[in-house]
Parts: C-alpha cells; structure tokens; sequence
C-alpha cells in the first residue's frame, strides 16, 4: 500500500472531538444577568476537562427533559420524556465533563454528514469511562452546593452526552425509566377475596395491627419509589422489620467465644481473669447479624427455596453494606444462580406475607421470577 492509500485509510487520525457529559440546572433563585455569566475551564487530571458556566445563556444552549411517565398501562398513552429548548430562566448552571477522542477521517466525514450512527457510536462511554466522568461531575455539583449555595442543583433540566468539534455538535440523552404494567382484570372470586383479606387482617389484636401497619408504610413507599437506589434501600426496611431481634448470640458466635475460653484458661498468662471477664460480658454485647437472623427467619418457616433465598440475601445485604460504607451504586436487582433467579423485590414480599399472613403466596406478576417447588 502506497504512501498516498495509506492517508485515506479508515484509522487515519483526523481531528480531535471533545466527548463527554454536561449537567444542565436551573439556578433557582439566582440572578446574572448584571454580570453576563461566569465560565471556567479546568483540568482534570490526565484526560479530562471541566468546564463551568453560571449566568443566562449556556454555552451549550438550553435543554430540557420533559417530564415522563412513571408508568406505562397498556392500552392507555403514555409520555415518555422528550427534550426540549423552550425554557426560561434567569440564571443557569452548566457543567460538562470531557474528554479528547481522536476522530478518523471516514468519521470525520460521517459527522459532518451529521450521521446518527456514528454520532451515537463516538458518544458511547465505557463504562469505566462513565462512572468516572458522572464521580467527577457529582464532585463538582456537590461541591458548589455546599459553598455556594444547594439552590444551584435543585432543578436538574437535563443530564446529557455530546460530542462536539469542526463539526455540528450533537447530544444524546436518556430520560426517566417507565415501569412497564399488566393489564388486570377483577375476577369473579374478588367479592369473596377482598372481605376474606381484610377479615384475616383487622383480627389481629391492636399492637399486632400497628406493627403490621409500620412494615407495610415502608414496603408501600418502596413500591412508589421510581429512584431505583432508594427502592433497593427502603426494601431492607419492611424485611427487617418481620425479623424478630433479641440478644441472643448466634450459633456460630457462641462456638468461637466458648473456644477462646479454652484457650484463654490454658494459657499461662498474668492477665487470664481480665480476659475472661471480657469473654463474659462479650456474650450479651454481641447480636446475631443480619445475615444470621434472616437465615434463622427463613429456615423456621422453610417455605421452597429458602437455601437460595439465604444465599440471595447475603450477596443484597453486601451490596447495601458497600452502598452506605463505602458509596457503591453498584447494585443489581436480580441475582442468578445455576438455575434460579432471586429478586430483592420478591423476596421481600414473601417473607412479609409470611409475617403478616403465614404463607408465602403473593400476587402473581409477569416479572416475578420463578421459583423451584423443592425445599
């Protein structure tokens, strides 16, 4: 391949796009308009660039996400979010967060050609690339508010990608989810389910009612919560609200206290009463954990896959333990096993109805998943 063939190859560098994430809020309560606005372009380390505007006219102009649906019901319409440039405000914030992408020729050409694929293919982010931009974005936001003044981000308009160079800039952007929902229909058993459901309901002697009252406020609030971080968090309340706490030690703590009694009486040291009186008093200041008393739940009412509903718990409890200690949104609704998949939202609905009901039947769903009918 001659020199001249080689210039026009695909992977020829050509120029350089910035591609990366802006935050658009309105700047509720300020006013900029005397000043013209505000801009600040700063880097971030190796690869990254932050820019900062305050005032009326954002420099990447003005979006807004219309306001979606939380739910889709079949057979009515539904509106989905869509993005939009009629907005006024006196004063708005716009922060971006970018990095430079070397552009071959070929999608140099495609972007001028304003092409949609290759637009949305050069805006892609890895996910490493995607978690670090929205760390550095939130940063950045967060750090305003707090000095500044939390008015600033309120009222997010818009959180979207771009790409921009020698080229018409372009931007993508992903709107609310939508819970897709079942068409249901009352069947003819409903006059005599209803009356039986609250008749086994209200029985109840009073203090049991407002025990019962308290678990489903929260499992309520969990199913309105559209944030899913929220609805994963306020989940683990209702749950551990049925599981019945006391003082006792667990089995296995009980073990490793009763051998480091043995252990501390055969050893030929000069503060052996010290130890093991701080052996005694460990007995009544150590509860089971959470993992061993929803164990302990499940496996005295042993309903049909209770093993695996032990084994799903343990990894959903993980995930919270790393949310509030150390900040990871990594959570995953769905936990899959060799040939089942838990739920966090199922299983929590189970045990409650075990609590609240003694059986472990709930409403039937599409997306519930299914369950082995082995112990």
């Amino acid at each position: 391949m001659c020199a001249e063939e080689a210039d026009k190859s695909p992977s020829s560098p050509a120029a350089v796009a910035r591609v990366g994430t802006r935050r658009l809020y309105d700047a509720l309560g300020f006013d900029a308009e005397a000043s013209g606005g505000i801009f600040i372009e700063h880097g971030l380390g190796a690869n990254l660039t932050l820019t900062l505007y305050i005032g009326p006219k954002p420099p990447r102009g003005i979006a807004f996400l219309a306001e979606a649906s939380q739910f889709f019901v079949p057979g009515q319409q539904a509106s989905l979010g869509s993005m939009s440039s009629d907005y006024q405000a006196p004063c708005f914030l716009d922060i971006a967060v970018w990095r430079k992408k070397e552009v071959s020729s070929s999608e140099m050409a495609a972007l001028i050609a304003l092409d949609p694929k290759t637009r949305s293919s050069l805006m892609t982010q890895s996910a490493d690339e995607e978690k670090v931009t929205n760390e550095m974005l939130d940063l950045v936001a967060g750090s305003l508010a707090l000095k500044v003044h939390r008015q600033l981000i309120l009222k997010l308009l818009i959180d979207n990608k771009f790409i921009e160079g020698d080229f018409e800039p372009a931007m993508s952007f992903v709107g609310s989810a939508v819970e897709m929902l079942e068409p249901i229909s009352l069947s003819a058993k409903a006059p005599v389910l209803l009356p039986s459901i609250l008749q086994r309901i209200c029985s109840a002697p009073e203090c049991q009612l407002r025990e019962r009252g308290m678990v489903f406020h929260w499992l309520l609030r969990a199913w309105q919560e559209p944030d899913p971080v929220a609805k994963f968090m306020y989940l683990f309340i209702p749950l551990e609200s049925v599981m019945q706490s006391d003082d006792a030690l667990s089995a296995e703590a009980t073990a490793d206290i009763d051998r480091l009694v043995e252990v501390v009486k055969a050893a030929n040291i000069a503060d052996q009463d010290a130890l093991l009186a701080f052996l005694v008093r460990a007995r009544t200041r150590f509860s089971p954990t959470l993992n061993a008393r929803f164990e302990d739940f499940a496996r005295k009412r042993a309903i049909p896959g209770w093993g695996l509903d032990v084994k799903a718990f343990k990894r959903y409890n993980k995930m919270r333990n790393q949310l509030l200690h150390r900040g990871d949104r990594d959570i995953r609704p769905h936990v899959s096993f060799e040939n089942e998949t838990r739920t966090l939202e199922d299983l929590v609905e189970r045990y409650v109805s075990l609590y609240v009901f003694g059986e472990a039947d709930v409403y039937k769903a599409r997306w519930r998943p299914e369950r082995s009918l082995k112990a």
